[in-house]
């Protein structure tokens, strides 16, 4: 059933062209798909597909001058080419082709951290995605440096809580945002801090775990208490005053169960961080929320509409095998095949459905479209394939 989904996707790719460049929108994100069939199936026809969607990719580079974010931009086009050359095990590129970025990237990524700007689209986090794509050139200095950098920007000093302040928020709303999405928020940290200090000194590793466990502690603060499995554990996030304090606990709002908010991201996220920086308290935690969330079974209690990457049915897909893997727990497996179920219900004849409201072939779109499903199917065929999987901390 899978490999049918994947070779549809696969079809439309052919048949239809992308617009734009972009990763998460454009023909970057469907680039990457194309290497992944490639790798698996060998055909002539869709290697040359993917050398016209690499030359188009790189002539449109060489005027570029549109959003540099990673969402959308020039950060998340390398990080995505550099994705496609892992893929298929050699460069199809010259010799360092991208190396003239990476001191931009670098440079972005340092400035977004002291602006506290740690958003994984359009900030320091999706900076530090695409550096990690250039394993060879992040040396321990620089990884240091932008280590206590995104430790500094917490608001500690002022409420005695390590979080962090939603900077897009901030810039869309002129309010202040404690957000508790991986999206956009601190489960993301979490990892990104985790994913430094594994190549740092033992003492930044226990920094690490340090301001984790912090965090969490300061997150806990603000637990639903429902006592109902329609709801989450943890809310979307914390409409704050100007002095920093929750508004009211009436804004606190139940989230979906998906990767860009919910308890299902932020269950993988503690129980990644409690593995790799070995402590059985975080990790400990971050099973038993995953558990948790098994009673939110069906699309109404999961509070999911569409089958898409970032909000939808294929993202419980993912985080459940991620956390299989991670854990072994057998439920998560259970739970994983559930949601491909899920995920299948809403296919329509040669497309899927991801925005109800609109009759749009999202077939390009990698985070709200079928690439994105199709990722997600072509690591449950094939282990081998999740190199994407990076792009969503996972």
């Amino acid at each position: 059933m899978l490999e049918n989904r994947i070779r549809e996707i696969m079809q439309f790719i052919s048949d239809n062209q992308s617009q734009g460049n972009s990763l998460f929108s454009g023909l970057v994100g469907s680039s990457i798909y194309t290497a992944y069939y490639y790798k698996r199936y060998r055909l002539e026809k869709t290697y040359n597909l993917l050398i016209l969607q690499l030359e188009q990719i790189i002539n449109n580079l060489k005027e570029y001058n549109g959003s540099l974010h990673f969402e959308d931009g020039l950060i998340g086009i390398i990080c995505g080419l550099n994705i496609v050359n892992e893929i298929l095990e050699y460069s199809v590129f010259e010799n360092d082709y991208f190396q003239v970025y990476y001191e931009f990237i670098y440079n972005y990524t340092l400035k977004n951290f002291e602006q506290g700007n740690y958003d994984l689209f359009y900030g320091g986090g999706g900076g530090y995605v695409s550096l990690s794509s250039f394993p060879s050139k992040l040396n321990k200095v620089r990884i240091s440096k932008l280590f206590d950098t995104l430790i500094s920007t917490s608001v500690v000093s002022k409420t005695k809580e390590m979080l962090w302040l939603d900077s897009q928020n901030r810039k869309i709303t002129n309010k202040e945002y404690f957000n508790f999405g991986l999206a956009h928020g601190m489960p993301a940290i979490w990892i990104i801090l985790t994913k430094m200090a594994t190549s740092l000194s033992e003492s930044k590793q226990k920094v690490a775990l340090s301001t984790v466990k912090s965090s969490l502690k300061s997150m806990d603060k603000y637990i639903l208490n429902h006592g109902d499995y329609m709801f989450s554990e943890f809310p979307i996030g914390i409409q704050l005053n100007s002095k920093l304090i929750e508004d009211s606990p009436d804004n606190r709002i139940s989230s979906k169960l998906s990767w860009c908010y919910g308890d299902l991201s932020i269950a993988y996220a503690l129980t990644y961080c409690g593995k790799t920086l070995k402590s059985n308290d975080l990790y400990e935690r971050g099973v038993k929320l995953g558990l948790y969330t098994l009673h939110r079974s069906d699309l109404k209690s999961a509070a999911l509409e569409d089958s898409c990457l970032c909000h939808g049915a294929s993202s419980c897909v993912m985080l459940y095998d991620s956390l299989s893997t991670l854990t072994g727990e057998s439920a998560f497996i259970k739970a994983r095949e559930r949601w491909i179920q899920l995920s299948e219900s809403f296919k329509r004849p040669y497309l899927y459905e991801f925005l109800k409201l609109e009759n749009r072939d999202d077939h390009h779109n990698l985070l709200t479209g079928s690439v994105g499903v199709g990722f997600v199917y072509f690591s449950i065929i094939d282990k081998k394939f999740k190199e994407w999987q990076k792009i969503f901390l996972v």
